[in-house]
């Protein structure tokens, strides 16, 4: 069972790490999570379109998370100032009772455990399907929730050095890479939910059809059709003129 701490007593929580070493860990938790973000993107789209597109397509194909992650920063940063200016030291105090209760469970049954863990992490991805097709961050919320809590617990627990520095990493990437794929597929129901953000496109034959622009590559565009409830692939010199509205119907 993964704990949100262990006992320790032949370590430090010192962490020297070099610039090199760094960059090179943060680049494979880049590649990872983008990997892990486009496996659950397309797991969720009908069809093996995947094939279609290179790596180097896949990282420029996503501005839009990246935009949304910068919102999300930005609220962040917002409620953080928010709990800043609370007397007291509200910030602090959540975060301790946040990491209190968390590691209570260390102290229940093993059963209790197993059954605690089963609930809280499928039930968690069981609710956002239910919401994905409704919202993204509704679907995202209770996944980020869970493994963010426990995220803080266990880095809690390595700053005051009952836990190893080898937990955290294991179990951050383990995390990251869940996350993302969850992102990844939650992000793909929001986007062929509603018919809405669709594009007129003029194809080569004079034909204009409304379709929803889902990933662009060199050769050409992955489109949904909400009429068909089909994902399709066009190719680019199929294309003649793409609009930035719905204006065919």
């Amino acid at each position: 069972m993964p704990r949100a701490y262990e006992s320790y007593s032949d370590h430090t929580t010192t962490l020297n790490v070099g610039f090199g070493e760094a960059v090179g860990a943060l680049s494979a938790l880049y590649v990872l999570c983008i990997a892990s973000f486009n496996a659950g993107y397309f797991t969720r789209l009908k069809g093996q379109f995947l094939q279609l597109f290179s790596f180097t397509d896949l990282i420029g194909s996503n501005i839009a998370i990246l935009q949304y992650l910068v919102a999300v920063f930005g609220f962040y940063s917002i409620f953080s100032i928010y709990l800043a200016i609370l007397p007291g030291d509200a910030a602090g105090d959540l975060k301790r009772w946040v990491v209190e209760k968390w590691n209570e469970i260390d102290h229940w049954k093993l059963r209790y455990q197993i059954l605690f863990f089963i609930v809280t992490f499928v039930g968690t991805v069981v609710f956002g399907a239910m919401l994905e097709e409704h919202s993204f961050t509704l679907a995202l919320a209770p996944v980020a929730i869970v493994q963010g809590v426990f995220l803080l617990a266990l880095w809690t627990a390595f700053q005051e050095g009952s836990t190893r520095l080898k937990s955290v990493l294991i179990w951050t990437t383990i995390t990251a890479a869940n996350f993302s794929y969850s992102s990844g597929r939650f992000w793909a129901a929001s986007e062929i939910s509603e018919p809405r953000d669709q594009q007129s496109l003029i194809l080569a034959n004079g034909l204009c059809i409304d379709r929803r622009i889902l990933r662009t590559n060199s050769s050409g565009y992955l489109l949904y059709n909400f009429g068909m409830h089909q994902t399709e692939f066009r190719s680019k010199d199929d294309v003649r003129t793409v609009f930035e509205s719905k204006s065919c119907t």
